[in-house]
């Protein structure tokens, strides 16, 4: 788990790729790249550790790689805790700040690896795809049973 700040930044898809509810919670759509890795944001309470020989991994992987600008129609993205306050969008950079134990992704594990696999191999390529992140401010959620229930929520749909 992330023990120290951690300031994350990625690249929007367009600089109004994101929206907000106001009240802390933030979707947006990124375009990884090698320089805007998806490696950068920790683990939060995620209380499973990533199963690389998952079948799930190479679905993913092989999805991200058709880069045909719909991989967003095919898998959920990540959904990341961030500290209050933190997120900021300048042009088409944006950023946010992952502290404590709390910090990072509590779900999405999977995509982030895969996505990082199928970046590296499309190294040279324009890259067409990108990843939805909901970003969720701290003060949403009271504790980690609230942030688990909503990763079950989350994972509930079909």
């Amino acid at each position: 788990m992330a023990t120290n700040m951690k300031k994350v930044k990625l690249r929007l898809s367009n600089p109004d790729s994101w929206m907000t509810n106001n009240h802390g919670i933030y979707d947006c759509y990124v375009a990884p790249s090698i320089n805007e890795s998806l490696d950068q944001i920790p683990k939060g309470v995620n209380p499973r550790d990533i199963d690389v020989t998952n079948p799930i991994v190479k679905e993913i992987i092989q999805s991200f790689l058709k880069n045909d600008n719909v991989f967003l129609a095919n898998n959920g993205g990540m959904q990341i805790l961030i500290e209050n306050d933190s997120f900021k969008v300048n042009g088409f950079d944006v950023s946010f700040d992952c502290k404590g134990l709390l910090g990072g992704h509590y779900d999405g594990q999977h995509t982030q690896y895969a996505v990082c696999k199928a970046v590296e191999q499309l190294t040279g390529e324009d890259i067409s795809n990108q990843v939805k992140l909901t970003l969720v401010e701290k003060r949403v959620h009271k504790n980690v049973k609230s942030i688990r229930q909503s990763q079950r929520n989350v994972n509930k749909r079909t």
